[in-house]
């Protein structure tokens, strides 16, 4: 018979400080599965959650998981959103209602992926230093009404006149974007830009040549 022995931990509360990050940065991770047989760098211990599971052979494999709201996988070299959800799974307790902050800048993602709806109560989210093109990548994160900080700088669609007006207008709870506060008259452009200009931005694109 195979028994699990589990070590629990009490689940973050949300209300306080985000908690001190689960970090992988600096690891030159070509996917985000290669976290699973990496060390993390300095970690708080007392955050950790060991699961000792014995197998009918008499082998036993630990498996630890970190209880932590911050994840940082910031400066390697991802391309792409492959088992990104089975590594937060693999890695952090309950990642769809702890994870708040998350942290991949500095790789090379060319899109936003919808799998971060799955986290809810993410509140920040840095994706500077990526090569994300497209600007309407940003609409995939509209549905997460918890997200107030938000970095896109440093990728293509940074370039994309009215890129800050269309952020804004896409996701309006932000309170800082970029690394800078975002103030009332922000918001009004932005809302003033998504209802007269934007439209008329839209019907200049021409089609492309065929």
């Amino acid at each position: 018979m195979t028994s699990t022995k589990k070590v629990a931990l009490s689940v973050v509360n949300h209300q306080q400080d985000i908690s001190y990050p689960l970090d992988y940065s600096f690891k030159g991770a070509n996917e985000f599965s290669d976290f699973m047989n990496e060390k993390p760098r300095k970690r708080d211990e007392k955050c950790l959650v060991e699961n000792d599971i014995s197998s009918e052979k008499g082998s036993t494999v630990l498996i630890e998981k970190t209880n932590t709201t911050a994840f940082r996988v910031n400066n390697n070299l991802l391309s792409d959103w492959e088992r990104f959800m089975d590594t937060l799974e693999a890695l952090i307790v309950n990642p769809t209602l702890n994870l708040a902050w998350l942290d991949l800048s500095f790789n090379d993602l060319k899109s936003i992926d919808s799998a971060l709806l799955q986290l809810p109560n993410l509140t920040m989210l840095y994706l500077h230093g990526n090569n994300i093109m497209d600007l309407e990548e940003v609409d995939k994160l509209t549905n997460l009404p918890k997200l107030i900080t938000l970095s896109l700088h440093g990728n293509p669609l940074e370039a994309t006149k009215g890129y800050y007006q269309y952020v804004l207008s896409k996701i309006p709870q932000l309170k800082t974007m970029d690394f800078t506060g975002v103030s009332r008259a922000d918001k009004d452009t932005a809302t003033v830009w998504s209802t007269m200009i934007a439209p008329n931005t839209k019907k200049k694109r021409k089609p492309k040549d065929s």
